[in-house]
């Protein structure tokens, strides 16, 4: 599938390409996390402001070389990460 947009919407359009860069595609890809989660943890029941990042399926834990996609990673607080 091949994407139509004039601009990269990596990674809220699944066939658009993750940059190459991979501290850009992590930034992009917290941001859009971030605005998913509303900055709070995912957790259920839980509303902690200071989160980060976390793979549901991490690479090194078996996970696919396509690990960075939205719907892999989750926004948790220290307590619950």
């Amino acid at each position: 599938m091949v994407c139509t947009h004039r601009t990269n919407r990596w990674p809220s359009c699944a066939s658009c390409v993750a940059p190459a860069n991979p501290t850009r595609r992590r930034r992009l890809l917290r941001l859009a996390a971030a605005e998913r989660a509303g900055h709070l943890c995912e957790w259920p029941y839980c509303d902690q402001p200071h989160v980060q990042m976390a793979h549901l399926n991490h690479r090194g834990m078996g996970g696919s070389p396509a690990a960075d996609r939205l719907n892999n990673v989750a926004l948790l607080c220290f307590r619950h990460h």
